[in-house]
């Protein structure tokens, strides 16, 4: 095919173009900036060589706290913002998890009192919704807890299993270290005692 009278490999070529053009751009502006700063610490090192040595010494104390002082700033500002990102997105999380551990509950373990087909439409529909949102707010450990739990079967053995395992990836990514839990004390939070021991644990 001639590449000439083809649109879209003409476009492929051009944007390839466009990169190297921008790439060499960036790596130039970026080599200014380091030759910039170099010739300001040469200029200013010059500088403190044609003064007098204790007013030199003076000079480098006054910039040596400044610029302490100006990165103290700068990274209890940049901590702050991460912190206060980190705490909204927290937030999104929560919400989302408590919605699901919410419905698991409703259906799983105290059943709702729905007909059939309505239940399995809403059911549909809210982990349609869930799967979304999870997409850009779960972390990478609990989207693979997820589809495990999808996939897990309709045993009532892998059920319990992998919802087990599930909760344990909620609470992890909501800052709980799960450290002091073995596996099933989650989920016996909503079995009867002893039916945990009882499930076949082949899948674990």
């Amino acid at each position: 095919m001639n590449v000439r009278n083809n649109p879209k490999g003409n476009s492929v070529r051009l944007n390839f173009w466009f990169g190297v053009v921008g790439l060499v751009g960036l790596l130039a502006l970026g080599l200014t900036i380091i030759v910039g700063v170099w010739k300001i610490i040469e200029q200013f090192i010059a500088f403190l060589k044609t003064i007098d040595a204790q007013i030199a010494a003076q000079i480098i104390g006054t910039s040596g706290t400044v610029l302490a002082a100006v990165v103290a700033v700068v990274l209890g500002q940049v901590y702050t913002k991460h912190r206060d990102l980190r705490e909204a997105h927290r937030k999104v999380k929560t919400d989302i998890y408590n919605a699901f551990v919410q419905k698991i509950t409703d259906v799983l373990f105290t059943g709702e009192k729905k007909p059939e087909e309505e239940l399995q439409n809403n059911l549909i529909t809210f982990f349609r919704e869930f799967s979304t949102k999870l997409m850009l707010s779960g972390s990478d450990r609990v989207i693979k807890a997820f589809n495990a739990w999808r996939e897990a079967g309709h045993t009532n053995s892998a059920i319990i299993l992998s919802t087990d395992r599930l909760l344990c990836e909620l609470r992890r990514d909501l800052g709980h270290k799960n450290r002091g839990l073995k596996p099933g004390d989650v989920i016996k939070l909503y079995l009867k005692p002893g039916e945990y021991e009882k499930t076949p644990k082949t899948e674990q």
